[in-house]
């Protein structure tokens, strides 16, 4: 019976080069003649399983038998004894080990065999979601070490009512290759891991001669002011809330902005090849730590922002017009100028319009006129003028 290949050839080229076999018979030591598959073994057949296989522990026999067994590092007879209680005291043994050292040097040694350039690093974080209960992943110790808490914390798949963990990824700039990871507790906010992230990195590449980016979560001013002082770079994204951001607003509103154009690329989603235009200009202020600031402008970018504006636009002017229709009605219950104002400024703060749509509300006096005295109107009868202030009608300029 032919045996299958599939990609762990290739995948053993790369394990193989990195010498992690070797790395992980160190870290996990085991000197029981009686283990019919090592540790080290079992944590391999785990790793391809990720990259190629993505089963379940339980899985694992079943997956493995169709393969040649010495692309595992594995004899025939060896195959018979996999199975998910032997590969979980596996696991065991690496939680056990110095992951943080184990990581490190699989790091430097990718580095060193593949020449990648650690001149620029990028982070991001994103959610990892449970289903179930984790009794033992309380943030207590367990087995000499401390566990992260499995909880509840800004899940990034949008189920709030899940626990997570934080998962933390900084890759190079040049192929996006994993150089530094970590998981934090599932309520771990991403402003906070910031600091630690950039000492691992600066540990693991030597000196401080690499560009740290990543998203507006970094533009905190204990974390951009750490990096400062050691003497590091970073690149990050101006978040809408600071000062900063309205103050240039209105300097672009008032007055003429002198954009650079940078470059133009071609829109990696658009089939007809669509071209992107990028412009920048330095903020003629810094930020409020004294960093530089450079705004950042793409004609894509625009088109979008033009597209949703209008759209806001358009539902504040169908709900204004909706407005004025109630207040042409008899039943009514806005009766005077300060409440139909309160109803369009709940209108244009949930749109968000406050910026493009301007409402000036009239006020029109209605005059009727009754007799003075009771009884049949003769060319004599004498009339009242009564006044009422109705509001009518608002109108609303873009």
């Amino acid at each position: 019976m032919p045996e299958k290949l599939d990609a762990l050839p290739i995948i053993n080229y790369f394990i193989d080069k990195l010498e992690l076999d070797d790395i992980l018979k160190c870290a996990m030591p085991h000197a029981d003649p009686s283990n019919h598959i090592m540790p080290h073994i079992s944590i391999g057949i785990v790793l391809r399983n990720i990259i190629a296989g993505r089963l379940a522990l339980y899985n694992f026999k079943d997956w493995v038998d169709p393969f040649a067994p010495q692309l595992f590092h594995l004899n025939s007879e060896q195959v018979d004894y996999i199975n998910d209680d032997r590969v979980g005291r596996a696991l065991e043994k690496l939680f056990d080990a110095d992951r943080a050292s184990l990581m490190t040097e699989i790091v430097l040694k990718a580095v060193r065999k593949f020449d990648i350039e650690m001149d620029q690093f990028h982070n991001d974080s994103t959610s990892i979601t449970f289903y179930g209960n984790y009794e033992d992943a309380n943030g207590e110790d367990q087995r000499g070490k401390s566990t992260l808490n499995i909880t509840h914390g800004h899940n990034k798949d949008h189920r709030p009512d899940l626990k997570q963990l934080v998962f933390d990824l900084t890759v190079s700039s040049d192929g996006a290759i994993p150089i530094h990871y970590k998981n934090y507790d599932g309520n771990r906010t991403d402003d906070t891991t910031h600091i630690d992230t950039w000492d691992t990195l600066r540990k693991i590449k030597g000196d401080t001669e690499f560009i740290y980016v990543a998203d507006s979560k970094l533009c905190v001013t204990e974390t951009m002011k750490h990096i400062d002082k050691e003497g590091g770079f970073f690149i990050t994204i101006l978040p809408k809330t600071r000062s900063e951001e309205k103050w240039f607003r209105d300097h672009v509103a008032e007055n003429k902005v002198s954009w650079d154009e940078i470059c133009k690329v071609q829109n990696p989603r658009d089939k007809k090849g669509q071209t992107i235009t990028w412009k920048m200009v330095e903020s003629p202020i810094c930020s409020k730590e004294g960093f530089r600031i450079v705004w950042a402008w793409n004609s894509k970018k625009e088109e979008i922002d033009q597209n949703r504006r209008q759209k806001r636009i358009d539902k504040s002017i169908l709900e204004l017009e909706e407005l004025q229709k109630r207040l042409e009605s008899k039943r009514c219950r806005l009766k005077t100028k300060q409440a139909v104002s309160q109803e369009v400024e709940t209108i244009i703060e949930a749109t968000g319009t406050k910026r493009w749509i301007d409402v000036e509300i009239d006020e029109i006096s209605k005059i009727s006129y009754k007799q003075e005295k009771r009884g049949r109107p003769t060319k004599d009868t004498k009339y009242v003028a009564n006044t009422k202030s109705p509001v009518p009608s608002e109108m609303e300029n873009q």
